[in-house]
């Protein structure tokens, strides 16, 4: 009976064990940057939207942010701004440019010229054909016997040292953004001190 009992006692327990919430910790730290799917900022936690504070409404944040993200130092203090942006990992890692804490950079939106292209050259295709016609229209330019400039014939030759030039002299921005969906991302300003390692 007793055996019974302790094993009833022990599946009851196993069961509990397995069906418990995960969870990471009973509070978030201080500078501690939440993501949520949420239309809003939980309870002691603001957007991420490049505000400047008084550092004496958050004296606590202010010693583990500083100024890096902006304010005086003295009297303000600035809050990340993740609008269109994504972190990146501060210090860098091998081969990677460092970035300082606090610094943002990229865009959104680039223009390439010729400056921005490796050196390289295209070849121009005209007709061999000898039936040449002096209206360029609709033609080919064509091998130069006299007059006569332009061929009705397949292009079928490449020009020796020609080269094609293609492009809008008001080029138009292209965009450089990586497929992203928009989350709120939310400063976490009351809660427990970030201990050091």
């Amino acid at each position: 009976m007793t055996s019974r009992i302790h094993l009833g006692l022990l599946m009851a327990s196993t069961t509990l064990l397995t069906c418990a919430p995960a969870w990471a910790g009973p509070d978030s730290y201080i500078g501690q940057i939440q993501m949520t799917a949420a239309t809003y900022c939980a309870r002691d936690t603001f957007d991420t939207v490049g505000q400047t504070w008084a550092i004496s409404e958050y004296p606590t944040l202010y010693s583990i942010t500083s100024n890096f993200y902006g304010g005086n130092g003295s009297s303000t203090m600035g809050v990340p701004d993740l609008r269109g942006r994504t972190g990146v990992n501060y210090p860098t890692g091998i081969g990677l440019s460092q970035i300082p804490l606090g610094v943002s950079g990229g865009t959104t939106h680039n223009y390439l010229f010729g400056a921005n292209m490796p050196r390289h050259s295209h070849t121009v295709r005209v007709s061999s054909d000898s039936n040449a016609q002096p209206n360029p229209a609709g033609q080919l330019l064509a091998t130069y016997p006299g007059g006569a400039r332009y061929a009705t014939g397949t292009a079928d030759v490449e020009m020796e040292y020609a080269t094609s030039t293609t492009g809008n002299s008001s080029p138009q921005s292209f965009s450089t953004v990586q497929p992203t969906i928009a989350i709120r991302h939310c400063l976490v300003t009351e809660g427990p001190y970030p201990a050091r390692n």
